[in-house]
């Protein structure tokens, strides 16, 4: 009876841990050094940012491990100048569909085994299965504009660009990430 109810505590506490994981959360990265001076060429992202969100559990909770799923990236690219003297930029916003779970990253395989025995010879046809799972790119969206840097600095999906000089086929710039606080 105590090694049932021991078993029983161990499934009540593992269920949970399973239950109690923290709800699924998108993360962005950029991955550019913030408040530095920078270069992009023509062509050059002056700011990529790598979206994940995280891996759901067979609860629809964020992945206990730190599983992450790719959600696609948000790139700010140079495209050079117009003839007016503006900058002109290029948005490239890249989102991804998923099915993945923990249950299609971790799930172990299935496997399918049909034994026959024939006199004293046993026949195994195994179908091994893997777990079905996967993350589609989306078509691109991507907006073209022009800027003129003497009207201050530039926000784009949270990131600050101030633009520190210009040139036909460069220009140097500095980052700042307003969608978190500066370090202390």
């Amino acid at each position: 009876m105590n090694s049932a109810k021991a078993r029983g505590d161990v499934v009540l506490t593992i269920l949970g841990l399973i239950c109690s994981c923290a709800p699924v959360q998108r993360h962005e990265t950029i991955q550019q050094p913030v408040g530095f001076r920078l270069s992009a060429d023509i062509g050059s992202p002056l700011f990529h940012v790598e979206r994940t969100s995280d891996l759901p559990n067979a609860f629809g909770n964020a992945d206990l491990f730190g599983g992450k799923v790719d959600a696609g990236y948000v790139e700010l690219l140079f495209a050079g100048t117009a003839p007016s003297g503006e900058i002109r930029f290029r948005v490239v916003d890249m989102n991804t569909r998923s099915n993945e779970t923990t249950m299609s990253r971790y799930g172990g395989t299935h496997v399918h085994a049909t034994t026959s025995t024939y006199g004293n010879t046993s026949y195994t046809d195994a179908t091994i299965r893997e777990p079905q799972g996967a993350t589609h790119a989306l078509p691109p969206n991507t907006t073209e504009f022009l800027f003129d840097s003497r009207s201050g600095p530039l926000v784009i999906r949270g990131i600050e660009v101030t633009i520190l000089g210009v040139w036909p086929y460069r220009c140097d710039y500095v980052l700042r990430d307003l969608r978190r606080p500066p370090p202390r």
